[in-house]
């Protein structure tokens, strides 16, 4: 199982705290597409995935992605571009002194685009996420 980015209102791992912010801090200059995927979705698509008769890897998709920006816009929230050089020194100070559990290298989440294709979990599983995009990004509260 490759769950894209689980989010959720029962979790606190890295991609549910940083949609959560009020000011999102993002790198100058991009816009990379996410994907996300609601815990519920991911649960049952692990339910499926343990029937005796299934055997392969699938990855595990979100109804729809979407560009950082127009997430960050349904959220409510506001956009703080930062260049990259800024932003990575901050984190890997920040990492190294405990203020923050975000590593140096989940900065590349927030360049660089990666869609995967859900469509084998569709085919082999019937996986097909119950929430859209913005129901996911609203039950983060």
């Amino acid at each position: 199982m490759r769950p894209v980015h689980i989010v959720g209102p029962h979790l606190n791992n890295a991609p549910t705290r940083y949609l959560k912010l009020k000011t999102v801090p993002t790198l100058l200059g991009y816009d990379p597409i996410i994907q996300v995927v609601h815990e519920t979705d991911t649960v049952r698509a692990f339910e499926l995935a343990l029937k005796p008769s299934v055997r392969g890897i699938f990855n595990i998709v979100g109804a729809e992605q979407a560009p950082l920006s127009r997430i960050i816009e349904a959220r409510g929230a506001r956009a703080l571009p930062l260049p990259e050089i800024l932003f990575r020194k901050f984190i890997r100070a920040a990492f190294r002194r405990g203020l923050t559990t975000y590593r140096p290298g989940e900065i590349d989440h927030l360049k660089y685009t990666c869609l995967v294709d859900g469509s084998h979990a569709t085919k082999e599983l019937s996986f097909k996420p119950n929430k859209t995009l913005m129901q996911s990004l609203h039950d983060l509260g």
